[in-house]
């Protein structure tokens, strides 16, 4: 972590911060990811941009469809302009995405992308593979394999 002082994450849990103005798109990451992580939301850029200098977060989940001025690779670029947000992992969820699109964010630092509609699975595996749980939140079942 960064070293910030803040009431307002959970200490118990992995804080993930997902950027995203639809309200289904953040209940279905919250679902995902609810149980084994702390879901915060912003719902634009400029709201996730000032969370993510005030909190630490283990890992970003924004839309690539934000509005301007943090469209698509922007909010990436911001982000990581921050110095102390730099080294958070970053996965983009896209609506639609064509051949051209997809190569600009395979070449960008993103940790993962999904287009819609984003398969479950694969997403919470990309989460955790990017913020694996501490030992005491892995499930037993799990822990043992």
């Amino acid at each position: 972590m960064n070293g910030k002082v803040s009431t307002y994450l959970r200490p118990d849990k992995p804080n993930v911060l997902v950027v995203h103005s639809d309200p289904r798109t953040q209940r279905w990451v919250h679902y995902v990811l609810g149980r084994d992580y702390e879901i915060h939301h912003a719902y634009f850029g400029r709201a996730a941009l000032s969370l993510l200098q005030r909190h630490d977060f283990g890992l970003v989940v924004t839309s690539m469809d934000l509005p301007e001025p943090y469209a698509g690779i922007q909010i990436i670029e911001a982000i990581e302009a921050v110095p102390q947000c730099a080294y958070i992992p970053i996965i983009g969820l896209s609506a639609d995405a064509d051949a051209a699109y997809e190569a600009l964010l395979s070449a960008s630092s993103l940790a993962g992308h999904f287009v819609a509609p984003y398969p479950a699975g694969a997403f919470y595996e990309a989460v955790h593979r990017e913020l694996p749980l501490p030992v005491a939140l892995v499930p037993s079942s799990t822990a043992a394999a």
